[in-house]
């Protein structure tokens, strides 16, 4: 069937194509104008229309180029947001965990405050007995160093004495009383 409509439309246009020959042959010159017409009014037609196809295309192509460019920039925007957001949260969960830690340091605060000022008396006592007791082993060291201070210069005044008394001896070979 498809067959068949497709020859019957062949043999159609076939028999319109032998019209136009026949009015061809019988009016040529009538068939020259009408084709030198065409020619000069067509050839340039096609050439301009042509050119105006290619640059609507051209237009097109940079147009797609320019969304692609956009789309592109876009994409660069949103990752960077992505990102942005990413830090943000990372930053409120620093700020709430410093939160968190200030809160329960001044709960500590609030607990130990009144331990630390009654132990405040007690810790200023022992801190100015222990102060004292500096003060006394400073000044018993002090008359321990001045006493070996005096013993030793003592001491070695003996030793000189000694030493000149065997050196006189030597010398002169007489013993002191």
């Amino acid at each position: 069937m498809f067959d068949d409509m497709f020859y019957a439309v062949i043999i159609k246009e076939i028999e319109h194509i032998e019209k136009i020959l026949r009015w061809i042959r019988s009016n040529p010159k009538r068939a020259l104008i009408i084709a030198a017409v065409i020619y000069i009014i067509g050839i340039p037609t096609i050439i301009y229309i042509e050119k105006v196809t290619n640059k609507k295309q051209e237009s097109l192509r940079l147009e797609n180029k320019s969304f692609e460019q956009q789309v592109q920039a876009l994409d660069q925007v949103e990752s960077s947001i992505k990102d942005l957001l990413l830090f943000v949260e990372d930053q409120k969960t620093r700020i709430r965990k410093s939160e968190d830690l200030v809160k329960s340091l001044k709960k500590e605060e609030k607990k130990l405050k009144p331990v630390v000022e009654s132990k405040r008396e007690v810790v200023n006592a022992i801190l100015e007995a222990q102060s004292d007791k500096q003060k006394s082993e400073r000044w018993i060291s002090s008359v321990i160093s001045f006493a070996l201070g005096v013993l030793s210069s003592l001491t070695a005044t003996f030793l000189a004495y000694l030493g000149i008394q065997k050196m006189r001896q030597r010398l002169t070979g007489i013993v002191p009383p």
